[in-house]
């Protein structure tokens, strides 16, 4: 996490699926530890305002005091990678009406207004303001468009403080996705107004059509986006042949990727990975294992048809740790995957067998790695590319 790694040591359980963990926070060049923190809930690292940050999501119920009545609270808390507390919220559960995420370090409320219309607001954590409105549903009842987008390839659609909302305003019944500023409200831009990749539907071909949607967001990495735009089908009443992937700066909306796009049948289940420092974005899509250059847009590399695609799990010093299936049956849950290792450049396979899970290097922002094993945690300096 930045330039620091963390270890949790869980403290106890609970039914709901967090628990009490210490977090302690050590210096990835030295070891040195920095700082250790009791959290409560759930933990991931994920980013504040752009910040790689530890956030914990802890759901408690505050019981009554006074004249107060006991009430059902959401508490997010975000540390950076010094220990330090750098945001917190209490989500309240005060009106069923309104549902509050919080992505980024921003809260998104979204339901109901008084005026019988669903609206989005969205509003820094540490403001108690309802925020900025940036987003309005003209058809009462519906609610399908004031929710953000979910991508399938990361914890939120929220990339370089710009926040992904579904428009299903237009009158031809074409959604479009708007890339909204959180800070104002204002649109930056739109699936209506951007490039699409070639192969990509155009808005005749998918007006009065089932789900009528033009893209989706297939993954955030930083400062860029992923999106899946739906192919033409011939059915005359549902959209749908292969997705066409494109990537784009996340507050420009401009075209990063030129060429061929890359295509998948199902953007569901899509993994993306980016080591520190390197521009490569690597995208897992069940069929599909894709290397793509971030900073040019060009395909780096791209499995063959009837490769088992791989799931990047790490990338340290040009090598590539991997996951690919061995086995999977109609039910996901009895998928099997086994651990391979690969030229970070040519996809080459260097290791038939890589390591456990728990053993694969992981690497901090500054290009240390470490890797875990019963009793110990090891960091290993980053080495230049022969």
């Amino acid at each position: 996490m930045g330039n620091a790694v963390v270890v949790l040591q869980q403290q106890s359980t609970r039914q709901d699926g967090g628990g009490t963990y210490r977090a302690a926070f050590y210096d990835a060049a030295t070891g040195q530890m920095r700082a250790t923190v009791d959290v409560q809930g759930t933990v991931a690292v994920e980013t504040w305002r752009g910040r790689p940050a530890l956030v914990a999501r802890d759901a408690r119920t505050v019981p009554a005091s006074g004249l107060s009545a006991s009430r059902e609270a959401r508490v997010v808390t975000a540390f950076d990678e010094d220990g330090k507390q750098i945001g917190t919220t209490d989500l309240t559960k005060d009106d069923l009406k309104y549902r509050e995420s919080v992505l980024d370090g921003w809260v998104i409320r979204s339901g109901e207004g008084p005026d019988g219309k669903n609206h989005m607001w969205a509003r820094p954590a540490d403001a108690t303001a309802p925020g900025k409105l940036v987003h309005t549903c003209d058809r009462p009842g519906d609610d399908s468009c004031t929710k953000p987008v979910a991508s399938s390839g990361s914890a939120s659609a929220f990339a370089a403080q710009t926040l992904f909302v579904t428009d299903a305003t237009d009158p031809g019944g074409v959604k479009q996705l708007r890339a909204v500023d959180p800070a104002t409200g204002q649109t930056r831009w739109s699936t209506a107004s951007v490039q699409a990749p070639a192969g990509a539907a155009t808005v005749e071909q998918i007006k009065g059509k089932t789900p009528g949607r033009r893209a989706t967001v297939v993954g955030t990495v930083g400062d860029k986006v992923v999106l899946g735009w739906y192919g033409h089908a011939d059915d005359a009443t549902y959209v749908g042949g292969p997705i066409h992937l494109g990537l784009y700066d996340a507050a420009t909306g401009r075209l990063l990727s030129g060429g061929p796009a890359p295509v998948t049948e199902s953007v569901d289940g899509v993994s993306l990975y980016t080591a520190p420092g390197d521009p490569t974005l690597y995208l897992h899509a069940h069929e599909l294992g894709l290397a793509w250059d971030t900073k040019t847009g060009a395909i780096v590399w791209q499995q063959a048809k009837g490769e088992r695609a791989a799931r990047v799990f790490a990338a340290v010093n040009g090598a590539l740790y991997a996951g690919v299936d061995v086995s999977a049956s109609m039910d996901k849950r009895a998928q099997v995957t086994e651990s391979i290792v690969l030229d970070a450049r040519t996809k080459a396979v260097l290791a038939e067998k890589g390591p456990t899970r728990e053993a694969i290097p992981q690497p901090a922002a500054n290009g240390y790695a470490t890797a875990q094993t019963k009793d110990r945690i090891w960091v290993f300096a980053p080495q230049p590319l022969t």
